[in-house]
């Protein structure tokens, strides 16, 4: 089953937190003129992310977040490339290898579907479509495998919170791209109306 429309109508805001109070799971395709982003969720949690910007990778967030260095980052890219074909997730592969810690490894997660939800507030125009049937998370974003120990579970309305914040002050100091603040269709509601 399925449910898609535009994110004129029904803005990311209200579909995020419609899914945590009905406590869905699945795969939310986020479609703009920039690309595809990806929310998973479960349990009306969101566990996972896949921004339209292959540059905002979790391990590539944790290097900016000095975290690891590159240079274990690439240790560990070419230790899980040499895990076969089904290797195992980077997030869970740094934890096993002790090059990250559980709670720094969560923390890039949060940031990639924090910035994941800023880059979709900032589109005028998109669709979106949920897929319930299955929660599709690439390996390089999910934190742990399914028969592992879940992530810890953030609260939604704290993802949600934490990224329009960023998406205020990001919009305040201008460097919000000018193209999408001259459209006012921006699929953002003031913090002010996230319900708690």
């Amino acid at each position: 089953m399925s449910f898609s429309g535009d994110l004129e109508h029904l803005p990311l805001i209200d579909i995020i937190q419609m899914l945590q109070q009905t406590g869905k799971s699945g795969t939310l395709r986020l479609t703009g003129a920039r690309g595809e982003c990806q929310l998973g969720f479960r349990d009306g949690f969101i566990v996972s992310a896949n921004h339209v910007n292959t540059g905002f990778r979790v391990g590539s967030i944790l290097v900016e977040l000095g975290v690891i260095t590159r240079e274990a980052l690439d240790l560990t890219l070419a230790e899980q490339a040499r895990r076969g074909p089904q290797p195992p997730p980077l997030i869970a592969l740094l934890v096993e290898t002790g090059r990250v810690k559980r709670k720094e490894a969560y923390r890039g997660l949060q940031t990639l579907i924090e910035l994941t939800i800023v880059e979709v507030l900032t589109w005028p125009k998109g669709r979106f479509e949920l897929d319930v049937e299955q929660i599709l998370v690439s390996d390089e974003y999910r934190y742990f495998p399914d028969h592992n120990e879940p992530p810890p579970q953030v609260s939604t309305q704290n993802f949600l919170m934490e990224a329009l914040r960023i998406f205020d002050e990001k919009k305040r100091d201008g460097t919000l791209q000018q193209e999408y603040l001259d459209n006012g269709d921006i699929a953002a509601a003031p913090a002010e109306t996230i319900s708690a």
